[in-house]
């Protein structure tokens, strides 16, 4: 479980307190008082179902008999099982606007195209790369602009989702970038948004959830869901070696560089078992731009050498040049 600030602790242990001492002991024996009291504990203090019910589990068991007590595993579960009854506008007695919404996943673009499906509980980002095309998006549409904010309303996205019955052989529909509009695991992201997206994830397996960023040391600091894959962008070599190193530390089943745009000759090593190669879109700050023929040709010779599997972007177009250009 990703470490909780002492905030976030303190905001449980008041939720908690302001409890009737009936409600507590009813947590370990009725799954709908339970789910519905984690539920409102985490929209009130902003934590994590793990978080919640390890916190309900230790308050109850300082008065329980030896027999009696319960771990926030078992609580856990509960909160799981009763989840699975019922769709999220049925489980909580009292629920809020973030759990009744119904959101869904939105369909990508070729900008996208390796995944079929985007979703975005956090939006915003920090990093200021000039050729970021998401910027440009909630610069229009968002009034938060690019302020990252985090947006609950979408956490049921995956249970909401359905594929088309004539989409449901098609190559890669089960695939969905996270926080296409966002680096959610930015040094500014806070560990509730992370986990409460982490878990969703976890708890939605008919889904193949994709996460990219530029800062994955902060992968070591969570449990990533077994259906997930977890990526980088390599732009530049700065940013590849940070990758490389931490993919080295990770066990996950896939984790994949995303050269996209390729801004310079880059080398890759065996810590990754994919790598995503593309052009420069076209953004308000920046052209459109192609990457020399030299630095694709020596990554797909990388790739080879490590039996890494390669992804070409649509955007990544050969130029064609003749001898007397310059």
């Amino acid at each position: 479980m990703a470490r909780v600030s002492k905030e976030t602790i303190e905001r449980l242990n008041a939720f908690i307190d302001s409890l009737p001492e009936d409600a507590r002991n009813k947590c370990s024996l009725c799954s709908e008082t339970l789910t519905h009291i984690t539920k409102l504990a985490e929209v009130q203090t902003g934590a994590g179902t793990a978080t919640v019910t390890k916190a309900i589990a230790d308050r109850i068991n300082e008065t329980a008999a030896p027999g009696d007590q319960v771990s926030g595993n078992a609580l856990r579960e509960k909160v799981r099982w009763k989840e699975g009854l019922k769709d999220q506008n049925d489980q909580i007695n009292h629920p809020t606007e973030a759990t009744q919404s119904k959101s869904t996943f939105n369909t990508t673009n070729e900008n996208i195209d390796w995944a079929k499906w985007s979703w975005n509980p956090v939006t915003g980002c920090k990093h200021g790369c000039t050729y970021c095309y998401a910027r440009d998006i909630a610069n229009r549409f968002y009034p938060e602009k690019f302020e990252p904010t985090f947006r609950p309303e979408r956490l049921n996205a995956p249970i909401h989702t359905n594929v088309p019955t004539h989409r449901e052989k098609e190559n890669g529909i089960k695939n969905v970038f996270v926080c296409s509009m966002a680096d959610l695991f930015g040094d500014w992201v806070p560990n509730e948004w992370i986990e409460k997206t982490i878990e969703s994830c976890a708890n939605n397996p008919q889904w193949n959830f994709i996460f990219l960023t530029k800062n994955p040391k902060r992968y070591l600091e969570f449990k990533m869901p077994d259906n997930s894959w977890i990526g980088a962008t390599g732009d530049t070599q700065a940013r590849v070696d940070e990758a490389l190193k931490v993919f080295g530390q990770s066990d996950h089943p896939v984790k994949f560089l995303s050269a996209e745009p390729l801004l310079e000759n880059i080398k890759v090593g065996p810590e990754i078992n994919w790598l995503i190669i593309g052009g420069q879109s076209k953004a308000s700050n920046c052209q459109a731009y192609q990457p020399p023929l030299r630095w694709i040709g020596n990554l797909l010779q990388q790739a080879d050498r490590h039996n890494i599997d390669v992804y070409l972007k649509p955007n990544l177009q050969i130029v064609k040049k003749y001898p007397n250009e310059i």
